[in-house]
């Protein structure tokens, strides 16, 4: 089996997250703990899975942008101004990024060793040999 990125317990398979121009089905995906809505923490985990920003940095701005009281964003704010904003600003955060060149490696289920190395180096920003976990 496989082990979850988030939770880093075992799983019987990762499911590719959906693209950003669904956002209904994205909004479900983000949802973690299949409670039927998404808050702040699993927003910015996604989030930072997906591009190279800081979680907390993220989740605070999130959470000023939004004005939301509450740990909780309804599913209508995270379809209609949420994901079509991080879908319309994903580039440019990407491309600005100091601390990243060019994408992340792809990785699929066929992936060689070599390629899953090449994706683990480039997100080991530190040069550690460890992914850091927030």
């Amino acid at each position: 089996g496989a082990v979850s990125p988030i939770s880093r317990q075992r799983v019987d398979d990762i499911l590719p997250m959906p693209p950003l121009s669904r956002p209904r089905e994205w909004t479900r995906f983000v949802d973690w703990n299949g409670d039927g809505s998404v808050s702040f923490a699993e927003l910015s985990t996604a989030v930072a899975a997906m591009l190279p920003v800081d979680e907390d940095a993220i989740e605070r701005h999130l959470r000023e942008m939004l004005r939301i009281e509450g740990d909780r964003i309804p599913e209508d704010v995270m379809i209609n101004t949420v994901v079509p904003a991080l879908e319309a600003n994903a580039r440019s955060l990407t491309v600005s990024s100091p601390s990243r060149s060019g994408g992340a490696p792809v990785l699929r289920r066929g992936s060689s060793q070599a390629e899953f190395l090449d994706w683990f180096r480039h997100w080991d920003v530190d040069g550690s040999g460890e992914l850091d976990v927030r």
